[in-house]
C-alpha cells in the first residue's frame, strides 16, 4: 500500500470516528416522568416520545441545587455530549392547564 493510500484510509477512519461521536451529541427539552437515583437516569416525555437519558457525574445543573432535587413534573432542557447529559436546566414543578371536554369551562379560559 502506498503512502498516499495509507494517508487517505487513515483520514477516512478518523473522520468516521469523529462523525460517530458527534451523532451521539444532542440537545432537547422534556418533562421528567421518572427519576432513578441509583443509575442517574431520567425518563423524559419529549416531542419525539419517551426518552431515557443518563446524567453524567460532572453535569452542570441549573435551577436545582443537587441531583436529588430532581422530581417528576420538572421540565428540563439538556445537552448530551458523548452519550451523557452534561448540562441540565430545570424548571421546577412545571405544569400546564389541560383543555378538552372533561375540563370545566372556566378552567379553559
Amino acid at each position: 500500500m502506498s503512502f498516499v493510500t495509507r494517508m487517505v484510509v487513515g483520514l477516512v477512519l478518523v473522520l468516521a470516528v469523529v462523525s460517530v461521536g458527534h451523532a451521539q451529541d444532542a440537545a432537547g427539552v422534556g418533562l421528567i416522568t421518572a427519576v432513578d437515583h441509583a443509575t442517574r437516569t431520567l425518563t423524559l416525555e419529549t416531542a419525539r416520545g419517551p426518552q431515557i437519558v443518563t446524567i453524567a457525574a460532572a453535569a452542570r445543573l441549573a435551577g436545582v441545587r443537587a441531583w436529588a432535587d430532581l422530581a417528576p413534573g420538572d421540565a428540563v432542557a439538556y445537552q448530551i455530549v458523548g452519550g451523557r447529559v452534561m448540562w441540565l436546566d430545570v424548571a421546577r414543578h412545571f405544569w400546564a392547564l389541560p383543555s378538552g371536554p372533561d375540563v370545566p369551562e372556566r378552567a379553559q379560559r
